[in-house]
């Protein structure tokens, strides 16, 4: 027995490796717990603002993301508390860590640049505001819709319903749109109503023949109808694109309309020529995720 109750002595001893370890097992078990209690509370509150349209309505949308910022920050703040409890535990001084030397240096030279690149990109793309939960981007050419960002890495959601992950430090180019379409009316004036009724089914097949070509950039293609009466006889298409690829529209669906009209001499006089209106999306027009 005694031999025993020697040995719970020496183990209960603030100095002793037992006593440490089980300090160092605490604070582990401790920090994961904060940790998850953060996360708990970061989507509790998230599932409240989307039922309010916290992911919708753009008022809202900052105050999502401020949410994902501080959530961030408290977990960072656990894990680094936890990481210098237990350093200090086990002997080691944190002061060369803080400072970068020794444990950090370690770490940096053996990759972890990136990471660092990560944390301060992010930290300054959240404190700038580039762009916020729901919103709708262009990540290093790629479209989505911001699911969430936080200090490290911006989740995309893209409209094939992909999760796309871009670590911070990687983006080199965005580009924030208002809305996930970019819908545009087509106006062709022409000679004459018999013109247009000659000319309806080619603007259909040139339509049908872009949007094969670019089936990820043209989202819809309306029916050809009438535009203009009598008077200005002509006529329009709504179509609706990608955001980022407009020029597709104004620019080479108009030239190629231009040409057709002047190879077939159906360009009325005075000047008048097609043109690429922008407009609301239509309610028939199908809704990127």
């Amino acid at each position: 027995m005694s031999f025993w109750k020697a040995l719970l002595e020496q183990a209960a001893e603030p100095g002793s490796w037992t006593a440490k370890l089980a300090a160092v097992l605490g604070v582990v078990a401790l920090a994961a717990i904060l940790y998850l209690i953060i996360f708990f509370f970061e989507r509790r509150l998230k599932r409240r603002m989307e039922k309010i349209g916290g992911l919708s309505a753009p008022r809202l949308r900052p105050m999502v993301s401020s949410i994902s910022v501080i959530a961030s920050l408290l977990r960072w703040a656990v894990l680094l508390l936890a990481l210098l409890y237990v350093l200090i535990s086990i002997g080691i001084n944190p002061l060369p860590v803080l400072t970068g030397v020794g444990f950090l240096g370690a770490l940096i030279a053996f990759g972890s640049q990136s990471l660092v690149k990560d944390l301060v990109t992010g930290m300054f793309m959240l404190l700038e505001g580039q762009y916020t939960e729901g919103d709708y981007v262009s990540l290093n050419g790629v479209f989505g819709r911001v699911l969430s960002l936080s200090f490290r890495v911006t989740v995309l959601e893209t409209p094939d319903g992909k999760r796309q992950y871009f670590p911070n430090g990687g983006i080199t180019a965005v580009s924030v749109y208002p809305a996930p379409e970019a819908s545009f009316e087509l106006l062709v004036p022409l000679t004459s109503e018999e013109a247009a009724e000659s000319f309806q089914p080619v603007l259909e097949s040139l339509a049908q023949t872009i949007q094969q070509a670019f089936p990820a950039r043209v989202l819809y293609t309306g029916p050809v109808a009438a535009w203009g009466g009598s008077v200005a006889p002509g006529l329009r298409q709504v179509v609706v694109v990608r955001p980022g690829y407009e020029s597709l529209v104004t620019d080479d669906w108009v030239g190629r309309i231009r040409s057709l009209l002047e190879a077939q001499a159906l360009t009325p006089p005075g000047g008048l020529a097609p043109r690429a209106r922008p407009q609301s999306v239509p309610s028939d027009a199908p809704v990127a995720g």
